[in-house]
């Protein structure tokens, strides 16, 4: 197996990596001045390195709770993380420009996408559907393995453990005739004709330009985005069914609320944001069961200054503590109690500051700033359709009645129980689909 390979790669390559560390962590000691969570010595810290790996939140908040407005550091294997708190400094990462702090850098960095990615010379398909939810999965699993090992191993491992170039192989053999097609249609066209498609694949054929215009960039960009949204809108939602199936007292309102709306209006993008249970449920969810532990990630691709001081030497990768920021009890109160319409008098109080797509620096899911998610706002409808059409049409509880599966943590990815039984049951009473 892959996998298997991999890590016997890592024990034979074990002596040559601690040989390597103590050069690696201390070629730049100007992040001796920010505080660590863990050992600061080159050797040691690998132990926290690994430790990191199955309690980030645990050490994240510790990080969050002793320097709380300020920056600290944890290791990763080679190399230094820097996390920053406090509505001050998240503003100064989201304000950065590009050529200063780099969210196209910092994300290629974490997902190892230079290493998994290799040159190479109607999609309702179930053989396309599988092959774009298998990359997601397999980029995860992939970049987490590669993390493991410092910057100069990493085109090794990347280049024998992913399928990535067979997956955009793959991709081509659907993508590359609807393409083709599309491309004679609009020469002959124009930017107009009849029947012509209203979809990502269109909108990005139109606004690329140069090199981005090939086919195969085209492909790159449908399973890019494809992978950002299969694997957050699903840890997101598992996480919703499981606080609405584990409470099973909160579906009435949320279904009285449904009701109403759709035998008024019916199932509309309008109607659909009009169900301020709904978001306010999903947006409590979100924000005490956040898919990560970390967000607004940036690269520094110059030495950087913040506001307080703190310098960050250019290389280095900076994100901001977000499940600690939302179980802040001085930003949010009872926050670490699920309260699913702590949102819901916000709505109409704040003219909308509170919805689920709103970004805040105390509430960061989406990002925030001028690089905040672009597709949160499809992202936020998918959801709410998805959790207006189970409490419309279904009962729901755990197997298990009453117990809210525990979750389990993987580096910074908040990962939802993967054994858990949810029961679902037809609705006794009356449903809108009757």
């Amino acid at each position: 197996m892959e996998y298997v390979s991999v890590f016997t790669f890592i024990l034979g390559s074990l002596s040559l990596f601690l040989v390597l560390a103590s050069v690696m962590k201390s070629k730049d000691r100007r992040l001796d001045s920010i505080p660590t969570i863990g050992s600061s010595s080159s050797i040691l810290s690998y132990y926290d390195a690994f430790k990191f790996m199955f309690h980030a939140a645990d050490m994240v908040q510790e990080g969050y709770e002793k320097h709380k407005g300020g920056a600290f550091k944890y290791a990763r294997f080679g190399s230094w993380r820097v996390v920053v708190t406090g509505p001050r400094l998240i503003e100064d990462l989201c304000k950065a420009g590009d050529a200063q702090l780099s969210l196209e850098e910092a994300a290629n960095e974490h997902l190892t996408m230079q290493f998994l990615w290799l040159e190479m010379n109607g999609l309702r398909d179930p053989d396309y559907c599988s092959m774009t939810q298998q990359f997601a999965a397999g980029v995860m699993k992939s970049a987490a393995i590669i993390n493991l090992f410092p910057d100069f191993l990493k085109p090794i491992v990347g280049t024998n453990l992913h399928k990535a170039p067979a997956s955009r192989k793959h991709a081509m053999r659907h993508l590359a005739p609807i393409i083709a097609q599309r491309r004679r249609s609009m020469a002959e066209y124009g930017d107009d004709w009849v029947d012509k498609p209203n979809d990502l694949l269109q909108w990005l054929m139109e606004a690329a330009e140069g090199e981005e215009r090939k086919s195969e960039a085209l492909v790159l960009r449908i399973l890019t985005l494809n992978f950002a949204s299969i694997h957050t809108t699903s840890i997101t939602f598992t996480h919703a069914l499981y606080h609405l199936a584990a409470n099973p007292e909160y579906l009435e309102l949320l279904r009285e609320e449904v009701d109403e709306i759709v035998r008024k209006e019916g199932w509309t993008k309008a109607s659909i944001g009009k169900m301020h249970r709904v978001d306010s449920f999903l947006k409590e969810s979100q924000r005490i069961s956040v898919w990560g532990a970390l967000t607004i990630s940036r690269k520094a691709m110059q030495d950087f200054t913040f506001s307080d001081g703190t310098v960050i030497p250019a290389g280095t990768l900076v994100s901001t503590a977000s499940l600690a920021t939302h179980l802040d009890e001085s930003v949010y109160a009872d926050a670490k109690k699920f309260k699913p319409w702590r949102f819901v008098s916000a709505h109409d109080d704040e003219g909308g500051s509170h919805q689920l797509v709103s970004t805040s620096t105390e509430y960061t899911p989406f990002g925030h700033g001028r690089h905040a998610c672009p597709g949160r706002f499809f992202a936020a409808n998918e959801l709410k359709t998805f959790l207006a059409h189970i409490v419309a049409t279904y009962d729901v509880e755990m197997e298990e009645a009453g117990v809210h599966p525990p979750a389990t943590w993987f580096g910074t990815t908040h990962v939802p129980n993967m054994t858990a039984n949810v029961m679902f049951r037809a609705r006794r009473s009356l449903s809108l689909y009757d």
